[in-house]
């Protein structure tokens, strides 16, 4: 699950992880991208102050945690079939 995805499933969360994920949802620009650096510098370049940019920091590290782990299996999954295809031809 891409941090996007992973974060707009977050609004009904009671925190500050959860009022990102609020601000995200109504906003058209969020980047789509699977960077950190570009999420704490759209926050950043919209006047978000130290504060946000950490909460943006611990929700991707949440994400990561909780989506990491499936994440990794995908891309060696996607090798392994990249491996195979490339022996069939």
């Amino acid at each position: 699950m891409k941090f996007s995805d992973w974060l707009l499933r977050q609004t009904a969360r009671k925190d500050r992880i959860g009022g990102l994920a609020k601000e995200m949802a109504e906003d058209p620009n969020w980047p789509r991208t699977q960077d950190i650096g570009t999420y704490v510098r759209y926050v950043e370049s919209h006047g978000a102050g130290p504060e946000v940019q950490e909460v943006v920091r611990q929700a991707w590290r949440e994400w990561n945690a909780q989506c990491g782990r499936d994440r990794r299996k995908s891309k060696r999954k996607a090798a392994r079939t990249a491996r195979k295809r490339n022996r069939r031809n």
